[in-house]
């Protein structure tokens, strides 16, 4: 990396000279003859070469990196571009520091421009920049295809289970209309010591006298197709009240208290049967 003369932090009374009077030389340089000026310059990098002019006017001058000093002259025959200043094998990752003063008064001291080597450097720069590049790339395609993944198992199970809803719905209705399981009373003895049962009849259109008939040795089954058939030809089973008459008051007086008497005392024993 060049850098010219106006790039440089001078402090003195330096003179600025915009054209060049030699060959080879680098556009304007700073020129002084007065002891104690000096030149100073902060960077960083692996190598550094301070140029400038030499001839019969130049004296002696100084050069201080990072606070070691050294002495030159920058007396010759001619005036001519010469090399002021040169250190290699510098630490690339250190700033460094370099201090250029005129000793002698009266005699010149010309600084022409500096040459930096920062390869290194710019090297090490250069990959972290595009390390930070490449995670940014491999952390979005990362992301991007956690993403597709995600919302491919989302898709995944929302179908699933929109494909399991309809059979459930099904089951669920054939449960409700099968799951009819009679409720078995324990035995009880009637007024005469004979053993009878009470089924359960969940439909409310059986007649009261389907649900009052038995036989004198055991309750007969309910039969749900009961209705269907001819109550005449079922054995044990008394003929049902017709249900174009009303019931008589005998019919209620013989039935109803009967049957309440019997369900009240039985309801506390009603235990359901648990479905197989």
């Amino acid at each position: 990396m060049l850098l010219d003369d106006t790039q440089i932090q001078f402090t003195g009374r330096w003179a600025y000279h915009l054209n060049s009077i030699i060959p080879n030389q680098f556009h304007s340089f700073h020129a002084t003859n007065h002891s104690g000026d000096f030149v100073q310059l902060n960077f960083t990098g692996s190598a550094i070469q301070v140029f400038g002019l030499t001839g019969p006017g130049n004296g002696n001058y100084s050069v201080e990196l990072d606070g070691v000093k050294s002495s030159f002259s920058g007396e010759t025959d001619t005036t001519q571009q010469n090399l002021l200043f040169s250190q290699q094998n510098l630490n690339p990752s250190q700033q460094h520091q370099i201090i250029m003063t005129n000793e002698i008064e009266g005699r010149l001291l010309t600084v022409d421009l500096v040459n930096i080597t920062d390869s290194t450097t710019t090297g090490s720069v250069s990959t972290g920049s595009s390390l930070s590049t490449g995670r940014i790339i491999a952390i979005s395609i990362v992301a991007a295809i956690c993403a597709l993944i995600l919302a491919g198992s989302l898709l995944y199970l929302l179908l699933r289970r929109r494909r399991r809803r309809p059979n459930r719905d099904s089951m669920t209705e054939v449960a409700y209309a099968r799951r009819t399981y009679p409720i078995v009373l324990p035995s009880e003895r009637d007024i005469n010591g004979e053993e009878e049962r009470f089924p359960w009849m969940p439909d409310g259109n059986v007649t009261l006298g389907q649900m009052m008939a038995r036989d004198d040795d055991s309750a007969q089954p309910y039969d749900p197709y009961m209705q269907r058939r001819d109550a005449a030809q079922l054995p044990g089973v008394a003929k049902p009240i017709p249900l174009a008459r009303s019931p008589t008051d005998d019919d209620v007086v013989e039935i109803v208290p009967r049957t309440r008497e019997e369900l009240d005392s039985l309801r506390p024993r009603v235990t359901p049967i648990t479905p197989p």
